[in-house]
């Protein structure tokens, strides 16, 4: 790229405060990549699969389109993190993106056959349910907490043969993974036209996009299904209680993650009048409820 040309991406530094919601709070403004990095120079060990990097001091990149307003995105993003950390904005020059991140990102196992591989890797174990997911792509590919604690969910109680709803479906990956674990069918749904874009060309990668389907939120009469998913935060957990209880057949199961632990019993609160609770799951702050319609 010479010098004449313009910068193509504004990269957005969150310091201080929880890692885990400096990357939600950039996943929710529409990050289209997510890195932590050392704040300080401090040397760490490589973290467990599945799990990301904390240092004592760490930083959170988000990735933008250089031509995304910046101010917007500084002032939506003070309002979700707390008031003493510190953002920084930079324009950047291109790079290959998708290589650097392919470079630190590996096959993950979630349980005993589920695994989450980026394009161009293969796991080469016996009867594995494989996720091929694009690197670098904004939308989940299970790095994040949340996103393993419903994979893993997943695979403690594979939905064969059952129906499932992916509500707030990003990348689709949870879609996918039930259908990799057998389901006969998926419907999802998410409130940003680009995560259904990318759901939808996920399932088609993946092969599984003949028995996945958009689902209408305001579908007349409403479909329902034997495993509801919801992987988003918990105010809107909250807000949809009735609705996403609605598409839950009695005996059917119902994860919920996207919430922090000091949030589950006010989630739970909203529920649980139509289900009997799983002890909660938990990683890295983060929890995943799951529970069985009654």
């Amino acid at each position: 790229m010479s010098m004449a040309e313009p910068a193509a991406w504004l990269e957005l530094t969150i310091s201080g405060g929880h890692p885990a919601l400096a990357e939600a709070a950039l996943e929710a403004a529409g990050a289209l990549a997510i890195t932590l990095v050392d704040g300080g120079d401090e040397l760490l060990v490589e973290p467990a699969p599945g799990a990301g990097p904390v240092w004592a001091q760490t930083h959170v990149q988000g990735l933008f389109h250089a031509t995304a307003d910046t101010d917007s995105l500084v002032q939506g993003l003070q309002d979700m993190l707390d008031a003493d950390v510190a953002l920084q904005s930079r324009l950047i020059e291109d790079r290959d993106w998708i290589r650097a991140w392919t470079d630190h990102y590996h096959p993950m196992q979630f349980g005993e056959r589920l695994w989450v591989c980026p394009k161009g890797r293969q796991v080469d174990v016996a009867d594995a349910a494989v996720i091929y997911m694009e690197p670098g792509m904004a939308f989940g590919t299970g790095t994040h907490p949340t996103t393993a604690l419903c994979l893993h969910a997943l695979s403690k109680n594979p939905p064969a043969q059952r129906q499932v709803i992916d509500y707030g479906c990003g990348s689709g990956i949870l879609a996918i993974a039930a259908l990799k674990l057998g389901a006969e069918r998926a419907l999802y749904f998410d409130i940003d036209p680009q995560a259904m874009k990318a759901t939808l060309e996920n399932g088609a990668h993946n092969l599984v996009g003949d028995r996945m389907a958009p689902l209408d939120p305001d579908d007349t009469p409403l479909q329902t299904a034997d495993c509801v998913l919801a992987n988003i935060l918990a105010a809107p957990l909250i807000e949809l209680a009735e609705a996403l209880t609605e598409r839950v057949r009695p005996g059917g199961r119902l994860i919920l993650s996207g919430l922090l632990e000091r949030q589950e019993q006010a989630v739970k609160q909203a529920y649980e009048a139509a289900f009997r609770f799983d002890p909660a799951a938990r990683q890295e702050g983060w929890s995943c409820l799951t529970a069985v319609r009654l």
